[in-house]
């Protein structure tokens, strides 16, 4: 299901429940003299597993719940869109020059935090080049940022994946807190005045920052999340929900 969120989608997925019988339970005994039936009867084992049908769905709401609170992280919309970005200077990964956020000014700028234990980035790798190559010289800049991952990893990712956008380091995540990055991928769009109009959290499909960039052209902001997504190289924290 697609729902809007500050004037772009959140994918959110939803579950079809099981059809249940309307029969009533107590009707089923009727015709069989219930009061002296032995208790482990059939009909009474029927109604006594109508009751713990509550109680089963009470645990399974526990576990949600549970699980929820330890591997879901909740991606609120970014109070960082619409305002300017945070200034940085980074590294990069190849001990080339520091790349500086003021230089970009007048500049369409894409910043994507990423890392190489994190399935998501190599899912959206090749997209990301692509998109480099397509508008190198446009005025369409685009930046890796490494979250929670050590150089020599991240070489080795940019060599796997030809990489040849800038690739930078955040040795002390610093900049990722600038952002409220929680995980990743997520992507921040910022335009030409140098204001963030969008973050994207999930990996981006083949059209998505193209299709994001004519939007926030004529000043349209625009938010999204979908379960592409990482907070860490534990396989079990992978999820995320948005809220409106």
């Amino acid at each position: 299901m697609i729902g809007e969120t500050d004037g772009g989608t959140a994918e959110t997925g939803t579950t079809t429940p099981a059809a249940t019988s309307a029969a009533d339970p107590a009707s089923l005994d009727a015709s069989d003299g219930g009061a002296d039936r032995p208790v482990w009867s059939p009909g009474r084992r029927h109604r006594l597993g109508w009751l713990a049908v509550p109680a089963g769905l009470a645990v399974l709401g526990l576990t949600v719940v549970l699980a929820k609170g330890l591997h879901r992280p909740t991606i609120s919309p970014s109070p960082l869109v619409g305002k300017p970005v945070p200034a940085f200077v980074l590294g990069a990964l190849d001990g080339g020059p520091s790349v500086d956020s003021t230089r970009f000014v007048g500049h369409v700028v894409v910043v994507n935090f990423w890392a190489s234990w994190c399935v998501p980035c190599r899912e959206e790798a090749a997209t990301l080049q692509q998109f480099a190559l397509r508008n190198a010289g446009t005025g369409v800049e685009l930046i890796g940022v490494l979250y929670n991952d050590t150089r020599s990893n991240a070489l080795d990712f940019r060599d796997e994946f030809g990489l040849t956008y800038p690739l930078v380091d955040d040795p002390d995540g610093r900049t990722a807190i600038d952002f409220g990055v929680l995980g990743v991928p997520e992507t921040f769009i910022v335009g030409p005045d140098g204001r963030v109009m969008a973050r994207l959290v999930g990996a981006v499909g083949p059209t998505t920052l193209d299709d994001v960039i004519q939007r926030i052209v004529v000043g349209q902001t625009y938010t999204s999340t979908n379960d592409r997504y990482r907070t860490g190289p534990d396989p079990s924290a992978t999820t995320v929900t948005s809220t409106p």
